[in-house]
């Protein structure tokens, strides 16, 4: 086998490895901030995923797995992400609350389940007015409408805030019970907005009166799926080789070293 023919494959091998890493992960962990709370001696993520594939994610649970200098598990905890259903695009904020540990690197999971119906995002999201809450940071005051024919209630809008740059700050939610018929408008509003925040993503969780399957975008049945990626104490998303991309590798390797040189 000669240098061209040996170029050849390694270019190969490393095209198969490499290049379906970025379409393995559909929901990712995408931005998260840590924070050691002294008084209950915790470490506080909060964070965001995004669904970058092109099926609703329903019901996403994140977790995360510590491993120590060996690359041995010492724990592993989840919870669910705020929002219920995630369509094509959207982010969820989360937070996960675990006793304070040491260990050296860290994985974050995303599992769900799949459908191809959209959930329901029949509103429209105004802002009114601008403040400053009880805690001296930003306040404002949405006005949300009902755009579509289902009459909803138990509404939580999310803000995600970014600073100038483009950082992820944090997440604020607020909560209500009121109902919103089909056509109404109703005045939701967000606190403990960081001062830094230069843009803010913002997204409805709501369930109808009627049932909540037309709020999950209908009644196709739902796939489950599971999506992974390591990062270090310091951050940065690490996500794994996929390891059938080094075997299909591998075997051209082998099959190109047995032929008789081409060039």
């Amino acid at each position: 086998m000669n240098t061209k023919s040996f170029l050849a494959c390694t270019f190969a091998f490393l095209l198969l490895g490499f290049f379906p890493m970025a379409f393995a992960q559909s929901v990712t962990v995408t931005d998260y901030t840590s924070t050691y709370e002294e008084w209950d001696e915790s470490d506080w993520y909060t964070g965001v995923i995004e669904n970058q594939g092109d099926t609703t994610a329903v019901f996403p649970d994140i977790t995360i797995s510590y491993y120590d200098e060996d690359h041995s598990l010492i724990h592993y905890t989840n919870t669910s992400a705020d929002l219920h259903y995630l369509g094509p695009g959207e982010k969820s904020p989360f937070t996960i609350i675990v006793d304070h540990m040491n260990f050296t690197t860290l994985e974050f999971g995303v599992e769900y389940s799949t459908m191809s119906s959209l959930p329901y995002r029949d509103f429209t999201i105004t802002e009114v007015s601008h403040g400053t809450d009880i805690w001296g940071l930003n306040s404002i005051t949405y006005d949300v409408k009902n755009t579509g024919e289902i009459d909803l209630s138990m509404l939580t809008l999310y803000g995600i805030h970014y600073d100038a740059s483009g950082n992820y700050l944090d997440y604020s939610e607020s909560y209500t019970v009121d109902e919103l018929a089909s056509g109404d408008t109703i005045s939701i509003e967000l606190e403990m907005i960081p001062l830094e925040t230069a843009d803010s993503y913002l997204i409805l969780d709501v369930l109808e009166t009627e049932s909540e399957t037309t709020i999950g975008g209908g009644t196709s049945p739902p796939s489950s799926t599971t999506d992974t990626e390591t990062d270090s104490d310091s951050g940065g998303g690490i996500p794994g080789f996929p390891v059938y991309g080094l075997l299909v590798g591998l075997v051209l390797v082998t099959y190109l070293f047995k032929r008789k040189p081409i060039l």
